[in-house]
């Protein structure tokens, strides 16, 4: 005989483990939709990300083609909200060259010759051939290493040798040379002319009259250790010219991702064999 009690009981039961199963089937659901929707909006914001990168590159890349600043609005791009390119023209203290490995030449400018690289160009043209331009300039500047985090926290790293070629243009160039010397154990100059050709890492020091520093990097590893590269500061007790063209880009997309980067580009950099043929012809 069929107990009613006990049948009443197994439905409720299996009542039960219906509603159990068929929420743990909602929640796997809305897991997965959850996870998917997730991931949709993630690959969106990447999406998003790369595209902000690209046209600020590309702003940052027009802004120094064309010399000034451009713009973007929504109109002209249906993902972008709002992009800047903007050239920085504030005059600074100092200067730090980007990476330089042995045997790299940098030029940096200490007169001023011009806003533009056209204008660079004329000039120096101009004072070679003899003809008036800008006047040459003595700087009080020192140079000291700015990555020195990669030497262990050298000042000055052992092995290091940088020749600075300051050169004075006109239709008879004038080269002066300085060195500066890294030894073991501290910071030591060793004298490899004479006492006034030796400058010190860090220490501030007067320059001869020129239009250029040239500055080629020299570097005799020892055993087996590798050169990074070196990055150099020159600070300056006055404001230095314009080193190059410095852009700072920022892009906004309508879905509020925001993506900026600066732009830096050299002045021309002149033919190293033109302004040091050999640090022994002085």
């Amino acid at each position: 005989m069929i107990d009613p009690e006990r049948l009443k009981n197994q439905s409720g039961q299996a009542m039960l483990l219906i509603v159990l199963i068929v929420t743990l089937a909602l929640s796997i659901i809305g897991a997965v939709v959850f996870d998917s929707l997730t991931q949709s909006q993630i690959t969106k914001l990447q999406e998003d990300s790369a595209r902000a990168l690209a046209v600020a590159d590309g702003l940052a890349e027009q802004a120094l083609r064309l010399g000034d600043n451009v713009s973007i609005s929504t109109g002209e791009d249906a993902l972008i909200n709002q992009g800047t390119a903007v050239i920085d023209k504030t005059a600074s203290n100092s200067f730090t060259t980007p990476v330089l490995s042995k045997d790299d030449i940098y030029i940096v400018y200490l007169s001023e010759l011009g806003v533009n690289v056209d204008d660079i160009i004329a000039n120096i043209r101009r004072l070679i051939t003899g003809a008036s331009g800008p006047s040459s300039v003595s700087r009080n500047i020192s140079i000291s290493v700015a990555n020195s985090e990669d030497f262990g926290g050298q000042s000055c790293p052992f092995g290091l040798v940088l020749e600075l070629g300051f050169i004075k243009l006109g239709s008879s160039i004038d080269r002066t040379y300085n060195i500066i010397k890294c030894e073991i154990g501290s910071d030591y100059y060793e004298n490899l002319a004479s006492d006034d050709m030796i400058k010190s890492m860090g220490d501030p020091f007067v320059t001869p009259q020129a239009h250029l520093l040239v500055i080629r990097v020299l570097y005799k590893p020892s055993g087996s250790s590798s050169f990074p590269g070196i990055i150099l500061k020159i600070d300056s007790a006055s404001p230095l010219p314009l080193q190059g063209i410095t852009v700072n880009s920022s892009v906004r997309t309508t879905s509020g991702v925001t993506q900026s980067l600066t732009v830096f580009q050299s002045y021309p950099q002149i033919a190293a064999s033109f302004l040091i043929p050999n640090i022994n012809d002085n």
